[in-house]
């Protein structure tokens, strides 16, 4: 939010100095690129993040839906961890994960039997 307002700022700063004597219609032109860059500009930040998303449903070798089961993704370098759990769908979605090689842990209780599932890990060993 801070740099929003710095570029606000010195946008109407540039036009401050470009402004002089000049037409009303200029100054208009002027007040409308200044509008666009300040709405504008802000929107490109938003899509420099370094954070992502695992999200996917999780189905037995049947195809059936698997709801209820618990997903971790533990990042490696730094042991910090988030947790989801499967909808009743067995779409689950761990969100604003860090950038880096994670280990991704499913488990489930079945009550009729008392197993559970093991970890999986990644093709990349992540």
């Amino acid at each position: 939010m801070q740099n929003d307002t710095k570029i606000r700022f010195a946008v109407l700063d540039l036009l401050h100095i470009a402004g002089g004597t000049s037409s009303s219609s200029s100054n208009c032109l002027r007040l409308l690129i200044a509008l666009l860059l300040v709405f504008t500009f802000p929107a490109f930040l938003l899509g420099q993040v370094d954070l992502g998303t695992i999200a996917d449903g999780i189905t037995d070798p049947t195809g059936s839906v698997i709801p209820s089961v618990v997903v971790m993704a533990t990042q490696v370098a730094t042991g910090a961890s988030k947790k989801s759990v499967s909808n009743n769908l067995g779409f689950y979605s761990l969100q604003q994960l860090p950038v880096g090689a994670c280990i991704v842990n499913f488990r489930k209780a079945y009550e009729s039997r008392g197993d559970t599932m093991s970890s999986f890990r990644g093709r990349d060993g992540s």
